[in-house]
């Protein structure tokens, strides 16, 4: 019996509940009502901003087939950056020129340099200067995101987040083109830095070698001066013999013409004042051909004076400055997600009924 009273009271409490509710179906109504209203107005009010997503990745390969003789000719002076071999190396294809652009972009300058351009944002910003402004700048730039793949099978996505999505796709672009453009300034640069580079190390080089030939000349003087002395001594002696020709067997002199037993003014004074007057008339460039060091260091000067590597060099940057940098990568704004933040609908649906359930809890607390 008692089961059944307890169950009885149940259906009797659930009853007045409902009762309850009914009886204040008006506040809760009005309630729904004026707060639904407000936030209808404020939904309406409330400008909207858009996310605007769209894939974007590095130039086609055939974009960079005129530049093709710069990386030949980089791998050809083991110049080619390798990864593994070569990090210290330079690279111009799509695939590093992409990585520049994402390095460029990242740096959030082209953006805040489009963005503090733009009128709405000018008037926006109207009232903060130094620091301030500067903070809000970056901080609109970073509405600008180039996001980096998922995995390896996606591309990088340039998305952001605005209030007008025409106006933002333009602000993008721009930005995109500027940084475009210096990162064209900077291929042309490392370039030109590559040739200056090198023709700094051909001039130290040159001084190098031009040393060692001055270096020859000195040591061949020496070594001139001391055969002179040796042949004075010999020609005073021959000379004072009277001595004037050859008295030495041909043959034998061939046979060991250096032998230290062999007195050399035995070949007359004649001949040892002839080979003095050789001496003293020779130019720097024939004692220097006497040296065996001098055909191996002249070689290397000539090898070093017709090195067109420097000139190579600037025309390759030539190549990079009348190109269209602008294909340098690929994104289409036509073909881009948009998606509206402003859920109208959404905020409608949520305000009934949160303003339903407090509604009725109020109607309940005030009937109790």
């Amino acid at each position: 019996m008692s089961g059944d009273h307890s169950k009885y009271d149940d259906e009797i409490d659930i009853f007045a509940f409902f009762e309850t509710l009914w009886n204040g179906k008006w506040k809760i109504i009005a309630t729904i009502f004026f707060v639904t209203l407000i936030g209808i107005v404020y939904t309406v009010n409330k400008p909207n901003t858009f996310r605007v997503t769209t894939p974007i990745e590095h130039g086609s390969q055939s974009v960079f087939l005129t530049h093709t003789s710069l990386n030949n000719f980089l791998k050809e002076k083991k110049l080619l950056y390798d990864e593994k071999t070569n990090v210290n190396g330079y690279q111009f294809n799509s695939r590093e020129v992409f990585k520049m652009f994402v390095s460029e972009f990242n740096d959030y300058e082209e953006m805040i340099d489009v963005l503090s351009k733009n009128d709405f944002i000018k008037e926006s910003l109207k009232e903060l200067e130094g620091i301030g402004r500067q903070r809000a700048l970056i901080g609109l730039a970073k509405s600008f995101k180039l996001s980096p793949p998922i995995n390896k099978n996606r591309q990088y996505l340039l998305e952001f987040e605005w209030h007008d999505a025409s106006e933002g796709t333009n602000l993008f672009k721009k930005a995109i083109a500027q940084t475009i453009l210096n990162i064209q300034s900077t291929s042309i640069k490392n370039v030109n830095k590559l040739a200056k580079a090198i023709e700094i190390q051909n001039t130290r080089k040159l001084e190098s070698l031009n040393k060692q030939l001055e270096t020859i000349v000195r040591t061949q003087t020496l070594e001139d001066s001391k055969r002179l002395q040796y042949l004075r001594e010999q020609f005073s002696v021959a000379k004072q013999l009277g001595i004037k020709t050859n008295k030495l067997d041909a043959d034998a002199f061939k046979e060991n013409p250096l032998s230290k037993n062999i007195p050399y003014y035995l070949i007359g004074y004649e001949t040892i004042e002839k080979e003095m007057a050789i001496i003293k008339n020779r130019s720097n460039n024939d004692r220097m051909v006497l040296s065996p060091k001098y055909i191996e260091i002249k070689n290397q000067i000539i090898s070093i004076e017709n090195d067109l590597s420097s000139s190579h060099l600037r025309s390759a940057s030539e190549l990079i400055e009348l190109d269209n940098p602008q294909n340098w990568v690929e994104f289409d704004f036509s073909l881009a997600d948009i998606v509206s933040l402003k859920k109208t609908l959404l905020y409608v649906l949520s305000c009934l009924m949160l303003c339903g359930i407090f509604g009725s809890i109020y109607v309940l607390i005030s009937h109790s």
